[in-house]
């Protein structure tokens, strides 16, 4: 038996909220968890939704059914299996959503990045996989994947890393926070580490508490 592949075309889904225009000076890009949709997803940034920023989730290509065989459908960004060409399909329909609005997008607009679980992996390979020059990372229940390229991350000097952990978050021990942090000082990458009272899921009542916008 010889496993092959084939590039084929796959209609993929994003959301907006805002406008990208004249008076835009921070664009968002956010990333779901998995078994979340987009469309859901981003509702927990309206309270962030300004005429100068705009709000851009993009939705993991693979969707399935949650429990079972019917109802609610939930996506998710890659699984170990065939991971390398997953995870280029997905930074390739990123780099098309950005291409979409590039033609708009001046040196002085902020790109900010916010992953949530899952999807923070997907927007840390995404960034360190990027070009972009104003640009901050916002992880929030996840700490940057262990294969990231450190020496690229390292090469953006000028992006600060918030990393976002509840404190009875069930998915993250002490310990793995510990690891994780160890990891980034080694790397030497400029990070800060912020908790919040609270379990693993996002809590848009905290954004402006946490000063993540």
């Amino acid at each position: 038996m010889k496993s092959h592949h084939i590039q084929t075309t796959k209609t993929a889904r994003y959301y907006t909220l805002g406008e990208l225009n004249n008076s835009t000076n921070e664009i968002v890009f956010v990333f779901h968890g998995y078994a979340q949709l987009a469309k859901e997803f981003i509702q927990n940034f309206s309270n962030i939704n300004t005429t100068n920023r705009f709000i851009i989730a993009p939705e993991g290509l693979n969707k399935f059914y949650v429990k079972g065989f019917r109802g609610n459908v939930g996506a998710s960004w890659m699984t170990k299996e065939d991971r390398e060409n997953e995870i280029n399909d997905y930074l390739n329909f990123l780099n098309n959503i950005y291409s979409e609005y590039s033609s708009q997008i001046s040196n002085s607009i902020k790109i900010t990045l916010f992953g949530f679980s899952q999807g923070s992996a997907t927007a840390s390979r995404w960034f360190v996989n990027s070009n972009f020059n104003n640009a901050e990372l916002i992880l929030w229940g996840s700490f940057i994947p262990p294969d990231i390229a450190y020496d690229k991350l390292r090469a953006k000097h000028k992006t600060k890393i918030k990393i976002v952990i509840g404190d009875e978050d069930q998915f993250i021990s002490e310990d793995r926070i510990k690891s994780g942090e160890e990891i980034l000082m080694r790397e030497n990458i400029n990070y800060e580490l912020i908790k919040y009272p609270g379990k693993h899921n996002v809590q848009p009542g905290l954004f402006n508490e946490l000063k993540l916008f």
